[in-house]
């Protein structure tokens, strides 16, 4: 089970959201930005490495708004050699 809540931020000019799921520990607090032309959504946090290391890794979050009725989120973190991995995706379509 997940959960994300999504604002902006007036004083940072930022989106701001959250993350908590099942499989942390933690609450993951992002910020990022929104480029109107692609309608998609981008933004980045640091947090534990799920597990038990404890390492810190950097998360991407992005959500896609294809159309009027579907939408694409895409998980990922940074490994090692600077590169994102894809955790997750979802596949959002409206009910009609």
């Amino acid at each position: 089970m997940s959960s994300r809540r999504d604002g902006y931020d007036t004083l940072k000019k930022k989106y701001v959201s959250t993350w908590v799921d099942s499989m942390s520990t933690e609450l993951l607090s992002m910020e990022g930005t929104h480029d109107a032309a692609t309608r998609t959504t981008t933004m980045s946090c640091e947090g534990h490495e799920s597990g038990e290391s404890g390492k810190i890794v950097k998360y991407r979050f992005v959500s896609e708004m294809k159309d009027d009725n579907s939408m694409t989120f895409h998980m990922s973190t940074k490994g090692d050699d600077g590169k994102y991995t894809e955790m997750m995706k979802i596949e959002y379509r409206r009910r009609r």
